[in-house]
This record gives C-alpha cells, structure tokens and sequence, in this order.
C-alpha cells in the first residue's frame, strides 16, 4: 500500500493513469477493427490469470481472449492470486515470464 501511495501521491502520476482509463475505448475500437480485418499478431504472447475467485480472477479467460488476436499464446493460471497477479507475486510472474523468453529465444 505504501509503495501505491508514494507513486500516486502526484499529479502527474494521477493524470498518467486517467490517460489509460480514457484511451481505453478507442484501444478496444483499433482492436476490434484489426480483429475483424483478420489481423492477428505473429509474435508469442504469454497470459497470465489469477485463479481466485473472490478478487475478480481471470484465470484462463485471459489465454482464452488472447486468441482473438494472436496465433501463439501460451498461458498460465496463478493459483491462489487474484485480478493483479504481478504485484501479488512478482517471482512467480519473473519466474514464468523468463522461461516464456526462454522458449521464444
């Protein structure tokens, strides 16, 4: 909580993270127009979703909404995390996203 606090405790920081909410809209219509022109990424992607149901989880959904827009996904379910599985367990997501690297390399 205190590390939230001290990186939000600006203007700047708070006018960044507004920025995100607002672009999100138009994200979802540049999204929606590439899908529907058949336009799917080439690169591998990794999803990763938390697993517990009592804090919003993902788990597979995130995997599963990835193939919309991509051809190779590889996907994890964080048992026992919740919506913010980086901040709830950073060895986890380092840990899985080297050897996601790793198979790409």
């Amino acid at each position: 909580m205190e590390q939230y606090l001290r990186t939000r405790n600006d203007s700047g920081a708070l006018r960044a993270g507004f920025a995100f909410c607002h672009s999100l809209p138009r994200d979802a219509g540049d999204n929606g127009a590439l899908h529907a022109g058949g336009i799917r990424q080439s690169v591998p992607m990794f999803a990763i979703g938390g697993g517990r149901t009592d804090a919003f989880e993902r788990a597979g959904k995130v995997e599963y909404s990835m193939h919309r827009v991509a051809a190779d996904i590889r996907g994890l379910i964080a048992e026992e995390r919740g919506h913010f599985v980086p901040e709830e367990d950073p060895n986890l997501t380092t840990r899985a996203s080297l050897e996601q690297i790793g198979r790409c390399a």
